[in-house]
């Protein structure tokens, strides 16, 4: 019974399973149409951009259709689009409403009623076919229509992703599959994100110096798309019919960060199946072309705008109307949709071909307004009409150089290189090829310059030929053309990064190169962004750099590198962290006498930019000025980079220039003596000159736009200019005649700045385009009057024209404005633009009036939009009622400023009305309406007039006698000025007295009002009876008051009835005021210690309370009368005092006037003692107080004997700058400089004060030398040096053990504008201090003060101290360019020179540059560059120590070791004199030209004057400084040669070349560079040629032959040195023998050889091995024939 219910129950589910297996076989979900049937949909399709926000503008267009899908054969189907209408928005959104639009509708209708195939087959478009007269953009319209179509279904997925082709290309889609068993209907849902694409179709055009940034877009995507499609199918026998497919796409925009806001355009589709039907749509007549896949299809006209549905049919007549409306409106201002116009016609422009733009240029050339514009708006074109049109007109001379100069910079800025318009760049590589040939270096430069803007990787092959390395010739080129080449790499490297990475590392690889040539490749190397193992390479080739240049630059390039902040540069700054650590114990501590690499960038993810700012310094350790300045500024922004400025200069020769002294003229016969020498030398070469005296040049964008040389010739063409005759240069001639004649003209300047496109298309079929541009029109007027007086003559010279009175007004009107544009190409007249952000977006809520209900929910419906039903419901987010907005935000600021005394007015307008009462953020600031006006005009001066004059006669040029106020400390009753004062002051107090009296009455209530008339009257008969009985007394107690006033400390608030009391009594007065008068003389004011200033006040005053509300108790209680009349008293004067006080503090600054009490006087003892038993606890050391307080004293004390130099003496300097008005007016400034350095202090004062009579504006400097080691200065400006003031110090003494100078800066009170700046400053500090190695810490310093420390740890480097009120900064061992006092003595030095060590200063940085070589009676031996060395020195043979190595041959200084003696002697060979200086046993020998000189003789002068020898100690001092000999300094054992800055790097010998390179110092006559000192030293002998002379050398220079056998690379050789090794002559025997190591070059050992001894022959061979073999020292001749 079980089993059969069993088998019943399982033959059901069986049944049932069976049942459902089939049903699921039977549906399926691909769509698809029958081949016999016409499905007819309703269509619409909606684009939309702008601002997401309701109430701004938004522009948009609207399709409405029927589509029509029929059959026509297997798997092919036609489509056709029916009763088409379009629509454009421009306006507010959603208020406004969509307008039509017929003749964009005509002209769709006529192309959409041929309808187009396409092949479908399960969900998937294939191919179209449309007739060859449907635009393109028609077909992108039915490819929107066919993307709806576009489904891959998967039958055993419900959830699934995979890359889909669509409109867009293939990008990443997700899909999700739903059942709907109700209606029986399957729910699709796909998404597309379409940054997410393998094959984005896109177009990008315009800023061909841009480049993309990748990595500047991982934390945020400028530009961001996303799609979504929703699909409702109903499944059927042959497949699922699509019942509504709706898509919504949209694509953000944003320059800034996305999540601050973006602009957007929005995409929307609705296809709704209406009907099936059995008629069949019929193709059309004319035959199909295969029109491509689904992928969206850019047309032809692309260029010219977005959407263009058919070619301009006459450009010629819009060209010309736009032209002259350009032209008409644009005289004396630039008018407000002069941009829009200039862009109009640049579009236009592009629309025409090269016969339409001939054809212009011909109707205009010869109008000149025309004719400026057309050459301004054609290479903005940026096609290659364009280009080859301004490539004719040059070669016709159709243009001027400055016309021809200006179009090509435009034009190569906004040209994209590509297949139509690099034929233009084929002549460069002709040109280089020519310039090559014939070794024409200017050529060459210039190609190179060319190729290198033009940056195609098509020119590296002709680059490669000036590289060494790559070239065999391009080794013998100058170096700065081998630089060029380099250089010409930059641009070739953004698009071969790679190509380029390789030639910079084989460069920069290459030891033999220029170090200069290796640290361009550096820089160029470091732009591609390598690799960590590039990187890696770099750093195992630099811990065995030989070069210290470029180490040194390379290592500072990478550690900069490391505190990158920018996107782009976050690999490379891992890579070059990691290096440093390997680096920096062996390359950190270079000084900056060598080359550097600094860098300082910065990046903002918040808006999505950021800059970075690069020097190279590419230094020549030899020479004082860098040999190359590199400066640049690359800037990124909206996701890409572009390299914004470049700015280079090359000193060559300026060094030189500067440097050398009065050029001494030329003794052949001592050339040819030095040469004669140098022959005997292995290999000898002479330095290289440099013609050049500097170069520089200009990139803008990556583009080098401007190059020049300067050499003598340049110099003295402009000198010639300057100064000859006018008849000589035409060019001037006619700008004079010009000028005389008067010019009136207006000037218009157009200008497209930025242009940057990027087009992508929507699923609408309609693209999307992102672009900016930033076109601007200029326009001024200037009018330029001259009268020259006498009139120009045939010998008129230029510097004339500083005479000359030229009045130029200009005016710069820049605009901005954001709008919602629709255009229709075919009717230009109908464009639509609305203002993104309009006048009416938000009223101020006071403006608005309040209205019923019902009347607002009226025009509430009334203003609603009405759209088509169909869009309505996916609009309903748009019309949901938001919270109302803010304000919105308008900006308006106007400015002058006015330099009335030089007669210009400089003045700003601006105004801003923008979206940020929406967001407040970058975006929403940007959008909206931007204008500002800049005006400059002129005044009535007829010229400006500057004289200065020094010494006695100075005192004749002031024009204005100044009194100095400001400089006082004190003011006494002696001083008639004082009493000036005093009685200002009274007159000032009894106003004030008054005027508040009056005041408290007015404010008084009502129970005191009432009581108040008795207290004035008596108070005031009271007065009037003492007025007419003792006014004698109250005028003595005023100015007594105004005494206390003038000397008490700032800030001080006390208060005492009695001091106000008119029961006081005279001699309590006269006992209070002497009390006062002492304690204030005790206690000064701590002019240095600020806080320890505020600290006493702050006790003094609660002290001052007490007593004071003690006082006034008692007074009460004694007689309720006199209470209340001594109280409204003291409240009086209370009140008179605080407002004199602020009265007079807004006069004197620092010094207010306060009303002190007799009982004060009682506690300042005790005050100042309390003092200095607590101190001051936030200063750091009681002996910081001290020291300011002495240096306060001494200085007040200094300056109290004398307060004014000028009274007492004449000054030194005056300067007058004034401008000579038509009116007669004196305006202008005054600089008298006082000075008295023979005081035991001396002093020096400044006094600038303005011309104008009434003016009293001054600035008053008070500097005094108070010790040795103490120096002060006080400024102070305002109206007579009353309203600001700044103190400065400085002390010299020790930090720890080290000598140090302690700067500081104290501030009182100061301008408002001067704080702000500080603070803003101040917030930058600790980041500026990490970013340049400063250590921080937070420190309660003074608030009114900064100091600066700096100690002396090394003899080039310092350790620093900053302090500031709340931080403080150090860092340690900052290297400086010059040499100081460091040692045992040098704290002893220091306090003996004191402040006199700053006059040593230049002479301490010349020495710093010069070089000494020096040895001792041993053999040690150090160079120029302070390397130290052994030197065996040979017997009877001159060795050269030092010697000028240039074609000039100033000097050489030889050392010979005697034979019998072996002592050393010396001989120089000087300008044309041959000096010998031999040791005599414990005298000194000179001889000059072979006569001895006797020491009575001394000092000896040459002929010229220019040698110098004297006894100096034990021995004798050459010197010659115009030969670049400092001194020369023998005495027998030991010997010193010093040459001065001019000659390092210059030198050559065993002493060196004094260029800084340690690492290559063993350089021999020929310029290599070994590894062994004693062949070093070897090589600088001077052979002898003979051993019949006892006298001569008796050595020479031979290549040895390896005496042991070798076997190398498995074969027998025979081995010779190529370097030379000291032997003796032929029949010559050593007596002494040194070991030397050098290199050996083999041979097989049957090889022949003629002269195995010729060095010459083995000198340029390879090194094979290094061997170590015996040099001869000392040789005997007794064999000697």
């Amino acid at each position: 019974m079980q089993r059969n219910h069993f088998s019943s129950t399982m033959r059901r589910l069986v049944i049932a399973l069976t049942i459902a297996l089939v049903a699921c076989q039977q549906i399926n979900l691909d769509p698809q149409f029958s081949e016999s049937k016409t499905y007819m949909y309703k269509y619409e399709a909606l684009l939309l951009a702008g601002l997401p926000e309701k109430g701004l503008a938004r522009a948009g267009l609207k399709i409405t259709s029927k589509v029509q899908i029929s059959g026509v054969a297997q798997k092919t189907y036609l489509l056709k689009v029916v009763d088409p209408q379009v629509y454009e928005y421009n306006g507010i959104w959603p208020k406004d409403q969509f307008a039509p639009t017929e003749k964009v509708t005509r002209l769709l209708a006529s192309q959409l009623q041929n309808p187009i195939k396409f092949e479908y087959s399960n969900g998937r478009v294939g191919n179209i076919y449309a007739p060859e007269d449907v635009s393109e953009t028609v077909v992108n319209i039915q490819r929107g229509i066919l993307n709806l179509l576009q489904l891959n279904i998967k039958k055993t997925q419900n959830v699934y992703e995979l890359q889909e082709a669509g409109i867009g290309g293939v990008c990443q889609t997700n899909y999700l599959i739903q059942e709907q068993q109700k209606g029986n209907r399957i729910i699709v849902t796909k998404s597309k994100d379409l940054n997410n694409c393998e094959d984005r179709v896109r177009k990008d055009i315009g800023m061909a110096y841009a480049e993309h940034c990748a990595y500047c877009q991982q934390r945020g995507k400028n530009l961001r798309g996303v799609a979504a499609y929703n699909y409702v199918m109903k499944p059927t026998d042959s497949g699922a019919l699509i019942i509504e497919a709706t898509a919504q796409e949209v694509h953000q925009y944003t320059p800034f960060n996305e999540v601050l806001g973006s602009a957007q355009v929005e995409a929307r589709q609705n296809l709704v199946f209406v009907e099936l039907r059995s008629s069949p749509v019929r193709p059309a007549d004319s035959e199909y072309q295969d029109r491509g896949s689904l992928q969206y299809e850019f047309s032809s006209e692309v260029l010219q705008t977005p959407i263009q549905l058919t070619r301009n049919k006459n450009p010629e007549t819009q060209i010309t109307e736009t032209l002259t409306h350009l032209v008409q409106h644009n005289q004396q201002h630039a008018h407000p949709d002069a941009p829009a116009k200039f862009l109009l016609l640049t579009q236009l422009l592009r629309s025409a071909n090269h016969q339409n733009i001939e054809a212009i240029w011909k109707q205009f050339e010869n109008r000149k307004d025309f004719r400026r514009w057309v050459l301004d708006a054609i290479p903005a074109v940026g096609t290659a009409y364009a280009l080859r049109f301004i490539k004719e007109k040059i070669q016709e001379n159709a243009i001027t150089e400055m016309e021809a100069a200006q179009a090509l910079i435009t034009a190569l800025h906004l040209t994209k290189a590509d297949h139509e318009t690099m034929p233009f760049a084929q002549p460069l590589h002709d040109f280089a090829a020519d310039a090559a040939s014939k070794a024409h270096q200017e050529d060459i430069v210039l190609a190179l310059k060319a190729l290198g803007n033009a940056g195609q990787p098509a020119s590296l092959k002709r680059i490669q030929k000036f590289l060494p390395g790559f070239s065999s010739g391009a080794s013998h080129m100058p170096v700065k053309v081998q630089v060029d080449a380099v250089m010409a790499l930059r641009n070739i490297a953004k698009r071969e990064p790679k190509k380029v990475q390789d030639i910079t590392l084989q460069l920069f690889m290459e030891k033999q190169l220029h170090p200069e040539v290796r640290i361009m490749s550096c820089i160029v190397l470091f732009e591609t962004r390598p690799t960590i193992a590039i990187v890696t390479t770099l750093t195992e080739a630099l811990l065995k750099e030989t070069s210290l240049q470029v180490a040194s630059f390379t290592y500072s390039h990478m550690k900069v590198l490391t505190r990158s902040r920018l996107p782009d540069y976050r690999p490379v700054a891992a890579a070059c962290n990691v290096a440093i650590k390997l680096l920096s114990p062996k390359l950190d501590r270079l000084s900056y006498r060598y080359s550097k690499a600094m860098r300082i960038d910065t990046f903002s993810n918040e808006i999505m930019a950021g800059a970075a700012a690069n020097i190279f310094v590419i230094n020549n350790a030899a020479s004082i000025l860098p040999t190359a300045v590199v400066s640049k500024i690359r800037a990124y922004v909206a996701g890409s980079a572009a390299d914004f400025l470049e700015v280079g200069v090359r000193t060559e020769g300026l060094q030189d220039i500067i440097m050398k002294r009065q050029q001494q003229d030329i003794n052949p016969a001592r050339i040819n003596k030095i040469q004669n020498i140098l022959k005997a030398l292995s290999g000898w070469k002479s330095l290289p000159s440099n013609k050049p005296i500097a170069s520089a040049y200009i990139k803008l964008f990556g583009q080098e736009v401007s190059f020049a040389e300067l050499d003598k010739n340049a110099i003295e063409d402009a000198v010639q200019m300057a100064t000859g005759p006018l008849q000589r240069h035409d060019t001037i001639r006619k700008l004079v005649k010009q000028l005389q004649d008067g010019a009136e003209a207006q000037w218009s300047k157009p200008l497209l700045a930025a242009e940057v496109r990027r087009i992508i298309p929507t699923c609408v079929g309609f693209p999307a385009e992102v672009s900016l541009y930033s076109a601007a029109v200029t326009a001024s007027s200037a009018n330029v009057q001259t009268r020259m007086s006498p009139a120009p003559a045939d010998n008129f010279q230029v510097s004339q024209l500083l005479n000359t009175n030229i009045q130029v007004q200009a005016e710069l009107t820049p605009r901005a404005e954001a709008f919602a544009v629709t255009r229709n190409v075919e009717d230009l007249s109908a464009t639509r633009k609305t203002l993104i952000v309009p006048d009416s977006a938000e009223s101020n809520i006071l403006k608005q009036q309040f209205t019923s209900q019902q009347q607002s929910s009226r025009e509430h419906s009334q203003g609603m939009p009405k759209m088509s039903s169909e869009i309505q419901s996916a609009e309903i987010p748009y019309y949901a009622e938001g919270a109302p907005h803010k304000h919105m935000a308008n900006y308006y600021r106007q400015s002058c400023a006015k330099a009335t005394n030089f007669g210009f007015q400089l003045c700003y307008e601006g105004k801003t009305q923008n979206a940020a009462f929406i967001r407040n953020s970058c975006l929403y600031k940007a959008v909206g309406q931007h204008a500002a006006r800049i005006v400059l005009k002129p005044g009535t001066i007829e010229k400006l007039q500057v004289e200065i004059q020094a010494g006695a006669k100075a005192a004749s040029k002031i024009i204005k006698m100044v009194s100095l106020k400001g400089l006082t400390e004190e003011e006494t009753e002696e001083n008639p000025e004082g009493k000036n004062v005093l009685l200002k002051l009274k007159k000032i107090l009894t106003r004030e007295e008054v005027r508040l009296t009056n005041m408290t009455y007015r404010k008084s209530s009502s129970s005191s009002s009432s009581s108040e008339p008795s207290t004035s009257s008596s108070s005031s008969s009271q007065s009037n009876s003492s007025q007419s009985s003792s006014s004698s007394s109250q005028e003595k107690l005023v100015a007594q008051e105004g005494q206390e006033n003038l000397k008490a400390k700032p800030r001080r608030r006390t208060s005492s009835s009695s001091s106000s009391s008119s029961s006081s009594s005279s001699s309590s007065s006269s006992s209070s005021s002497s009390s006062q008068s002492s304690s204030r003389r005790r206690e000064k004011p701590d002019e240095l210690n600020p806080q320890k200033e505020r600290s006493q006040r702050t006790r003094s005053r609660d002290r001052n309370r007490r007593r004071s509300s003690s006082s006034s108790s008692s007074s009460s209680s004694s007689s309720s009368s006199s209470s209340s009349s001594s109280s409204s008293s003291s409240s009086s004067s209370r009140k008179s005092s605080d407002n004199s006080q602020n009265k007079k503090k807004r006069q004197q600054g620092n010094k207010q006037a306060w009303s002190v009490s007799s009982s004060v006087s009682s506690s300042q003892s005790s005050s100042e003692s309390s003092q200095e038993q607590h101190g001051d606890r936030r200063q750091s050391s009681s002996s910081s107080s001290s020291s300011s307080s002495s240096s306060a004293s001494s200085f007040a004390e200094v300056s109290q004997k004398h307060r004014f130099l000028g009274d007492n003496l004449p000054p030194v300097l005056a300067i007058v700058a004034r401008a000579i008005r038509t009116d007669g007016e004196k305006r202008g400034y005054q600089v008298a400089v006082y000075s008295d350095l023979t005081a035991s202090k001396p002093r020096a004062q400044v006094i600038v004060a303005e011309l104008t009579e009434k003016s009293r504006w001054q600035i008053c400097a008070d500097a005094i030398l108070l010790s040795k080691h103490k120096a002060m200065a006080v400024t102070q400006w305002g109206k007579e040096c009353q309203d600001y003031k700044i103190a400065f110090k400085a002390v010299t003494g020790q930090l720890g053990a080290h000598p140090a100078v302690q700067l500081k800066t104290q501030f009182w009170k100061i301008p408002t504008a001067v704080k702000k700046t500080a603070k803003m400053m101040a917030e930058y500090a600790p980041s500026a201090a990490f970013y340049f190695g400063f250590s921080q810490q937070r420190q309660s310093n003074p608030s009114r003060e900064m100091t600066v420390t700096l100690a002396a740890t090394f003899p080039r480097a310092i350790d620093a101290v900053i302090k500031i009120p709340k931080m403080t900064f150090y860092i340690r061992a900052v290297h400086i360019p010059i040499a100081l006092l460091v040692g045992v003595h040098a704290l002893d030095q220091q306090k003996q020179a004191g402040w006199s060590i700053l006059a040593d200063l230049p002479d301490m940085f010349a020495d710093s540059y010069s070089a000494q070589c020096s040895a001792s009676s041993s053999n040690l031996l150090t160079t120029f560059n302070s390397v130290r060395v052994n030197n065996e020195m040979p017997i009877s043979c001159y060795q050269v120590l030092a010697q000028d190595c240039s074609d000039e041959h100033k000097f050489m200084v030889m050392l010979k070791k005697d034979e019998i003696s072996e002592r050393n002697r010396i001989n120089v060979k000087i300008a044309d004199i041959d000096v010998d200086m031999d040791p005599r046993g414990d005298a000194m020998s000179l001889k000059v030209d072979g006569l001895e000189i006797p020491a009575v003789n001394l000092p000896y002068t040459d002929s010229t004057g220019s040698v110098t020898i004297e006894q100096t100690g034990d021995g004798l001092s050459l010197r010659a400084v115009s030969h670049g000999l400092s001194e020369i300094y023998f005495n027998g054992n030991s010997w010193k040669i010093q040459v001065d800055a001019s000659m390092a790097g210059r030198t050559c010998g065993i002493c060196g070349r004094g260029d800084g390179e340690t690492r290559e110092e063993y350089q021999m006559p020929n310029g290599e560079a070994v590894e062994n000192a004693q062949s070093f030293m070897n090589s600088w002998v001077i052979p002898g040629d003979s051993c019949k002379n006892a006298q001569a050398c008796r050595m020479q220079h031979e290549s040895v032959k390896l005496e042991k056998e070798v076997n190398l690379e498995g074969q027998n050789s025979k081995c010779y040195s190529v370097e030379p090794v000291l032997r003796c002559l032929p029949g010559c025997s050593p007596l002494r023998s040194a070991p030397v190591t050098v290199g050996f070059h083999c041979l097989p050992a049957d090889s022949f050889v003629s002269r195995p001894d010729n060095m010459a022959y083995f000198s340029d061979k390879s090194v094979d091995l290094k061997d170590t073999v015996d040099s001869h020292v000392a040789c005997s001749c007794n064999r000697c024939a």
